[in-house]
């Protein structure tokens, strides 16, 4: 089997250290400067893990993220984290954004901002944000129009910044809600429409998963990739699935929800079978990575769901 390029994104779960120095902070016990190496200790081994791993373009792991949204209303004014929600159908919350005021950009502080929360170093890096989807379905007191337009205006000027004056290289949306099931034909333009008007980088989505059916509409969008989560339909079902040669599949085979750990055998013989699609006997447009966020899962589950995803990406077969 050739080998396959991997690649992680989106928030990482903090070590049982970090999670207590954060609490320790909390209750007085440290100084947030204690506080920031244990974020440092942690970023420092999830990068490790990565290189280890041979993963690419690297991401920080997000693990100074609160949740999806929190930190944007530190740079927009007018935004405000809204009350704790439930998210999706899990145990963890996050506060979902809140208009309060018009809209204005704190240019001032966005590069310290950048700094804090986008870490980076030398090598190729990725960056993860929530897609305008994400962002349109927190302004309820928005028509569909205006509330896309809104999520667009939040996102484009970071997204620019991020690419011109930090460097980054890739760009991974994350659109958990995102599933054509609750969308009608007019919300599906708009998003199409707010997607072409972002500005023109490679853009990687990872929507709500997606049936074989739905991914014509997908296909068409302007991104550079997609990931497509696998694990929440029979392989059969993608045996025919229409590609588009021009998107990287990136493939979420290794499951994130649970902490079980799935049959290497079965993964090898799925991905063959995967492979065996026309369009992904191309160079690089076939990309293994995990079906959802790493941080529904303790750190050490997390890592040995990303050395099996390593295993699988190698020329050899998977042997213990």
């Amino acid at each position: 089997m050739r080998k396959h390029p991997l690649a992680l994104y989106g928030i990482f779960p903090r070590t049982e250290s970090l999670v207590k120095a954060t609490q320790d902070q909390e209750r007085g016990r440290i100084s947030p400067e204690e506080l920031q190496g244990f974020y440092e200790q942690d970023f420092r081994f999830w990068l490790q893990i990565q290189k280890n791993h041979g993963a690419s373009p690297l991401v920080d792991g997000m693990l100074n993220w609160d949740d999806p949204f929190r930190p944007l209303a530190e740079i927009w004014e007018g935004l405000s984290p809204g009350p704790l929600t439930r998210f999706l159908q899990t145990n963890t919350f996050y506060r979902p954004l809140q208009t309060v005021g018009p809209l204005h950009l704190r240019a001032d502080i966005l590069l310290p901002w950048s700094l804090k929360y986008f870490r980076r170093e030398e090598e190729e890096w990725a960056v993860c944000l929530p897609g305008p989807d994400a962002l349109h379905r927190h302004f309820s007191s928005f028509s569909s129009n205006a509330s896309y337009a809104l999520g667009l205006k939040i996102l484009q000027p970071i997204l620019q910044f991020l690419f011109s004056e930090r460097k980054f290289s890739t760009f991974h949306l994350c659109e958990p809600w995102l599933n054509l099931k609750t969308l009608s034909k007019e919300q599906r333009k708009n998003y199409a429409s707010i997607l072409s008007d972002l500005p023109s980088l490679p853009y990687i989505l990872h929507p709500h998963p997606i049936s074989p059916s739905a991914l014509p509409f997908y296909l068409e969008l302007p991104i550079a990739g997609l990931c497509v989560d696998v694990t929440a339909f029979p392989p059969k079902d993608w045996k025919d699935a229409p590609w588009n040669p021009e998107i990287s599949l990136y493939l979420g085979i290794v499951d994130m929800r649970n902490s079980r750990l799935e049959k290497e055998e079965w993964l090898k013989s799925y991905l063959e079978m995967v492979t065996q699609h026309p369009f992904l006997s191309l160079e690089h447009s076939l990309i293994l990575t995990v079906n959802i966020d790493p941080f529904f899962l303790p750190a050490e589950i997390a890592e040995r769901k990303f050395s099996l995803l390593s295993r699988l990406c190698s020329d050899s077969s998977l042997t213990k």
